[in-house]
């Protein structure tokens, strides 16, 4: 939401511009090359799930972590 607000002014719209490539980079791109593994045929999604169950709770943690840092820098930007 605040993205969509920064994009709307065009003094922050670049700033917005840059923290979605981030956004992308960290969360949509995995999943973009998972999708494409298991599409082509270099895993499946049998292996995929295992991994999942096992590592589960560490990619929880990363990825709240990582959205925690990004609300920290995003509230350090807009003071």
């Amino acid at each position: 939401v605040v993205i969509i607000g920064m994009l709307s002014s065009t003094s922050t719209r670049l700033q917005a511009l840059v923290y979605l490539l981030i956004y992308n980079f960290i969360f949509i791109i995995p999943f973009i090359i998972l999708i494409l593994a298991v599409g082509l045929g270099l895993t499946t999604t049998a292996r995929v799930e295992k991994w999942r169950g096992k590592n589960l709770a560490k990619v929880q943690v990363i990825t709240g972590v990582v959205m925690i840092i990004i609300g920290f820098i995003l509230t350090a930007l807009l003071i």
